[in-house]
């Protein structure tokens, strides 16, 4: 026989077979198999071989579905010991039209345990599930258990009250499985490890349109995860989520909503973390050994009102660790000792296009970043603005034991902190300011804007400082501090007796402090929006003596200024972070 024809036969055949799928209808509320009804463990029964089983239908090799009776709407199937294993591909489809069929586990059995097949649910709420599918950390998988390479999709369900002593209270996902999630409720779940989700070694999670809420993981003090738990060791496990929300979950350990480990790459877009709670990382928290790598981005994504008791109210990052998040709003997040908002102890992190306001942390409203003797801690921060933020040591930011922060283009307003740096407090650190504002900051004892010890290296240029109370630059035990093209407008550069300022050419201090030669009014607009979208500036006044009087040129100066717009205009570069239009310009 010709190749091609015995190609098409087979294909054929295939589909022919895929076509003679059995449907399946469940009739009775029976939780356990036998009965001369239909019972939804006999339909599982039937579906996995093909054959009859208890009063269903003979099921077929190779996709089946399973409906359930008109007379099943709204209606508990309460199990009586644990459903069958899933062997072969399967579909259940609950009823629509917003009936609903329950099935309960009644706090005693696990519900869908899925082995190396597909099974697809919708239209199903899984309640009281009881783990018991064996784990690295015990009995797991309260409401579904995905096996050895399972692809397991919900969609339009709810996985609410289920239980497991090990991990995941609702859903376990093992061995390279994939697991999707649309359009679903996960409410009130717990375990140890992972209150809703758990997943390891090469395992998927696919969540979207999804609402976690009041999850935890919260029964050993070890515990972590209180939504979702992660890890990939050798083999890297994935998290993608998508438009979902993520409130009041909780854990006594890491990671209030998601804890991510070694080996996992996670992903948040278009999410909502509101209430959680940690003893660290109130919604997140991601870290990995020395060997391995694990990455976590953030994209259009707000967090407000987390919580840490000790560090990072929202994102915690440790080892070797990449975090980038962008265009992402962090409010009215608090932590009981470091970071508001976030603790970085090592990796690399990138913020881009941050809003921070009304954080809160004993230090670092904002941010606390700590080097880390194995891997660098290096923060980059772009056009992000800070405002409002609250510690009793830097108001914003807190850069400890050789961090490295580099802000660009970036605006801290109105941060307050009780003793040092009501804007930053850079303690053993590098950081290093360009086209930035630091506007209207407190602090009650030294470095209103910023406050520098212990041998830190501080790099400022074209940037502005203006109206801050406790003054502008306080540096204490410190020579490593370097100001170019930059204003301090008020004055107060404050030095101990140990510790000097550079001045490395255009940088005017109105009081003559720190020794400059650039002093006097430095003629400044109050802070607005100078076409800068949503982050406000200072703009100098026409007359300013900070017009055409820095140094550099255009090779050795940004190519713009803060607000991204042409940084020479005149005969050199304005001093600050906000260049004077041409008034042409202005005009038009």
């Amino acid at each position: 026989m010709h190749t091609l024809l015995k190609v098409i036969l087979i294909f054929t055949a295939i589909m022919s077979l895929n076509v003679q799928a059995a449907i399946i209808v469940v009739n009775s509320t029976n939780g356990g198999s036998g009965s001369t009804l239909c019972s939804l463990a006999d339909a599982i029964i039937a579906a996995n071989t093909g054959g009859t089983s208890g009063g269903c239908t003979a099921g077929t090799i190779g996709g089946d579905e399973i409906l359930f009776a008109s007379n099943l709407s709204n209606s508990t199937i309460l199990l009586s010991a644990d459903l069958p294993l899933i062997t072969d591909d399967l579909t259940i489809t609950g009823p629509t039209g917003g009936n609903t069929l329950t099935v309960s586990g009644d706090d005693a059995y696990s519900i869908f345990v899925v082995d190396g097949v597909r099974l697809n649910l919708s239209n199903l709420e899984l309640v009281q599930g009881y783990g018991t599918t064996s784990s690295i950390f015990g009995a797991s998988g309260g409401a579904i258990a995905a096996l050895s390479g399972a692809v397991v999709t919900a969609t339009d369900s709810k996985l609410l009250n289920n239980i497991a002593q090990g991990s995941g209270g609702a859903v376990y996902a093992e061995s390279s499985s994939i697991v999707h999630l649309s359009s679903c409720l996960i409410s009130n779940n717990a375990a140890n490890y992972g209150g809703a989700i758990y997943a390891h070694q090469g395992a998927q999670i696919e969540i979207a349109d999804c609402t976690f809420s009041g999850n935890s993981a919260s029964t050993v003090s070890t515990a972590f995860g209180g939504a979702i738990a992660a890890f990939g060791w050798s083999s890297p496990t994935a998290i993608n989520i998508r438009n979902s929300h993520f409130s009041n979950n909780t854990t006594v350990g890491y990671g209030g909503a998601i804890f991510a480990g070694p080996g996992v790459e996670a992903k948040v877009i278009d999410s909502v973390f509101e209430g959680n709670v940690a003893h660290t990382g109130g919604a997140i928290r991601i870290q990995a050994g020395s060997s391995q790598f694990s990455s976590l981005n953030v994209a259009r994504s707000e967090f407000s009102n987390n919580h840490a008791w000790v560090y990072a109210a929202a994102v915690y990052t440790e080892g070797n660790v990449t975090f980038d998040a962008i265009n992402s709003a962090f409010s009215n997040n608090q932590a009981g000792v470091e970071g508001g908002a976030f603790f970085f102890y090592s990796g690399t992190v990138n913020l881009n296009s941050i809003m921070a306001s009304g954080n809160h942390a004993s230090s670092g409203g904002v941010m606390s970043a700590w080097g880390h003797p194995a891997f660098p801690n290096i923060v980059n921060l772009t056009r992000s603005f800070f405002s409002e933020n609250s510690a009793n040591v830097g108001g914003a930011i807190v850069a400890k034991y050789n961090a490295h922060i580099v802000a660009i283009d970036t605006t801290l307003s109105a941060n307050s902190a009780n003793i040092h740096g009501g804007a930053v407090k850079s303690d053993m650190s590098i950081v290093e300011l360009s086209n930035s504002t630091l506007s209207g900051n407190h602090s009650g004892i030294g470095g209103g804007a910023f406050y520098a010890n212990n041998s830190s290296a501080v790099k400022i240029d074209n940037s502005t400082f203006a109206e801050n109370d406790g003054g502008s630059l306080f540096s204490f035990n410190s020579t490593g501090s370097v100001l170019r093209n930059t204003v301090l407008a008020g004055g107060h550069c404050d030095l101990d007796g140990t510790s000097n300022v550079t001045l490395n050419g255009g940088v005017h201090i109105d009081d003559g402090t720190c020794n400059a030669t650039l002093v006097g009014p430095s003629q400044l607009a109050p802070l607005n929006y100078n076409g800068s979208g949503p982050i406000p500036t200072h703009m100098p006044i026409p007359g300013s003596p900070l017009v055409d009087h820095g140094v550099g040129g255009a090779a050795n100066n940004p190519l713009t200024d803060q607000r991204g717009h042409p940084r020479i205009v005149g005969i050199e570069v304005d001093i600050g972070a906000v260049e004077l239009p041409d008034p042409a310009d202005i005009f038009n």
